[in-house]
Parts: C-alpha cells; sequence; structure tokens
C-alpha cells in the first residue's frame, strides 16, 4: 500500500521535477513528444514540479481508485488535464 506511492516520489524526483523544470518534459514525455506548461504556456518551476508530483503521489495514497481516477481523468476533462494537473494549474501538451 505505502511502497508505490513511495517508490513514484524517488523516481519523480529525477524525472518529474529535475527533468520537467529544466526542459518541460520527463523521459517519457519527451519520447511521446509532450511538454508540461504552466497557463502562460512556459515551463513550470520547480516548486511548481514538487508540488505537481506531491498531488500524484498523495493520489497514490487513496485506495483502490486515487491513482486510476487520477490518470482517467482528462478522458472528460474539458481542458484534458489529470487532477494533478489541475491542483497545481498546468497542463500537457503535445509539441510535435
Amino acid at each position: 500500500f505505502i511502497l508505490p506511492p513511495v517508490s513514484y516520489l524517488a523516481a519523480g524526483l529525477l524525472n518529474k521535477v529535475y527533468l520537467v523544470s529544466k526542459r518541460g518534459y520527463s523521459v517519457g514525455q519527451g519520447l511521446l513528444k509532450l511538454k508540461v506548461v504552466d497557463s502562460h504556456g512556459n515551463i513550470i518551476q520547480m516548486g511548481t514540479a514538487v508540488l505537481r508530483l506531491l498531488c500524484t503521489v498523495g493520489l497514490g495514497f487513496v485506495p483502490v481508485v486515487g491513482g486510476a481516477l487520477d490518470l482517467l481523468w482528462p478522458l472528460w476533462d474539458p481542458q484534458r488535464q489529470t487532477l494533478h494537473d489541475k491542483a497545481v494549474g498546468t497542463f500537457v501538451i503535445k509539441t510535435g
């Protein structure tokens, strides 16, 4: 119950915080030509990336539905945002 969110946090510090705040995308997002931006289209700052990761990890602690609901949310959201993106005001856009 605790291991998946905690391990996601550890790996996420490099991939989802450092890389996203420096170049705008994680390893997987780079392969898919996606970029994480703020409401003005700028690369997010490190503090925002940390909050975004903490929201993702926090939702992972909600038994059964937390992580799944977060990932499925864009299917019916008009702005196509996950819950962790909504929480910090970020968007994932296609770059190529």
